[in-house]
């Protein structure tokens, strides 16, 4: 599915150079980087791939038992089984209902992988905004990252 043309979020939000807006039919926009390619679906989520796929952004609805996105969190790490898992941070989010979680693995295929999920509301609904990138690409992508989560926004208003 290609994304919507419009003119971005409600906020005012300037697209930077070498990223394009997508609004998904499950009720979120993001400006996500150019070149990656999206897949999936509002079920399973909407996955970016960068070319060569090594880096992924992955965009889900966020349905959590209890109403502590830490506590949730945290009991998704304790689940992961992730190999040669280290966290770096698990805390909440001040400005929006969420929180992040910070985290290196080493995936069997790819090696060192560095990832943040963040959860952020908006509109009543709940998102799981999913990054991983190579280790070794992780202060070279931070740009990206701060812009994808900075232009998320609900479709659904605030």
């Amino acid at each position: 599915a290609a994304p919507t043309a419009r003119a971005g979020p409600p906020s005012p939000f300037v697209l930077p150079r070498g990223f394009r807006w997508w609004d998904d039919p499950s009720g979120f926009s993001v400006a996500v980087p150019g070149g990656w390619a999206g897949g999936g679906d509002a079920r399973s989520g909407r996955v970016f791939m960068a070319p060569g796929g090594r880096s992924t952004l992955r965009i889900s609805r966020w349905r959590p038992g209890g109403a502590n996105p830490v506590a949730a969190l945290i009991d998704e790490e304790q689940q992961a089984g992730l190999p040669a898992y280290r966290r770096i941070r698990i805390e909440p989010l001040p400005a929006t209902p969420g929180a992040l979680w910070e985290y290196t693995f080493r995936d069997p295929a790819t090696g060192p992988i560095h990832a943040l999920e963040q959860v952020m509301a908006f509109g009543g609904q709940a998102y799981l905004v999913e990054w991983h990138v190579p280790g070794e690409q992780w202060a070279a992508n931070l740009q990206r990252l701060s812009v994808v989560l900075d232009s998320f926004r609900s479709l659904r208003g605030a």
